[in-house]
């Protein structure tokens, strides 16, 4: 595939301990999801592709340009990295975290409507974001997250990284955010994100990269790539899979686990 539709390539990639030869390529205009247990290296992969952090072996390519050749200021305009455990050390307004980030030159910060209509932010503006509820506190990180490449991410020219976006969100807000990724990787956007709930990977997942212990398990097709043998070694515990008659996962059911003390 040309860089216009395959943004993301690592070939080999090491990065100290956390992964070893890592080879994926992330093609335009999908979802991928990460999967793996905690430690498995999915942060790490993330921040590779992200460039804030540096390979010790083989290297990451965006656009056909190595990471450690862009400047921050190059990727900031059209990639965004959405981490674990964000926080704003200022008493600061919702609205006033967001225009920062938006670079609006308006009086207050105008969310475009699908973000509005996805994270459900706007009865936050006014409210200091040290008074934040943690659920409310993320899906404001995630707003800004966005904003940050809205004008790209709308044209579909964006590169949309999340390292676990779904953490402290409610049923129904992880719902409506899996939904906004999917529409933004639809518009030609390339979304990758961690995860650790199976049923949305199911639903909203093209592809999955699956790591375990810091080693690419397996990559590629969610429904071909998921089964009952890799599951089993990712998090070391027994699974069921429901399947149609397309062979197209259903469900994955874990086995409780009956023998713990």
């Amino acid at each position: 595939m040309s860089v216009e539709t395959m943004p993301v390539v690592c070939d080999d990639v090491s990065y100290a301990s956390r992964l070893q030869h890592i080879q994926v390529s992330y093609p335009r205009g999908q979802c991928h999801f990460l999967l793996g247990a905690n430690g498995a290296g999915k942060s790490s992969l993330l921040s590779i592709i992200g460039g804030i952090a540096i390979p010790s072996s083989g290297h990451c390519l965006l656009q056909g340009q190595l990471t450690t050749q862009w400047s921050l200021a190059g990727l900031s305009a059209w990639r965004c990295l959405h981490l674990q455990n964000n926080a704003v050390a200022f008493d600061i307004t919702v609205g006033e975290l967001l225009q920062f980030y938006a670079k609006s030159s308006a009086c207050a910060v105008v969310l475009p409507d699908l973000l509005a209509n996805a994270l459900d932010i706007d009865h936050l503006l006014s409210r200091p974001t040290l008074q934040l509820s943690g659920g409310e506190a993320q899906r404001v990180h995630l707003a800004r997250t966005l904003l940050q490449v809205w004008p790209m991410a709308e044209n579909g020219q964006a590169l949309l990284l999340f390292d676990e976006p779904l953490q402290g969100l409610d049923i129904n807000h992880q719902l409506k955010f899996c939904a906004l990724m999917k529409t933004l990787s639809e518009r030609g956007n390339c979304v990758i994100m961690s995860v650790h709930d199976l049923p949305f990977t199911i639903e909203f997942a093209d592809t999955v990269t699956l790591l375990h212990e810091g080693q690419l398990l397996a990559y590629g097709d969610t429904h071909t790539t998921l089964n009952k043998a890799r599951l089993n070694t990712m998090f070391t515990c027994d699974f069921v899979l429901k399947r149609d008659q397309n062979q197209r996962i259903e469900r994955i059911v874990p086995v409780p686990l009956r023998n713990l003390c």
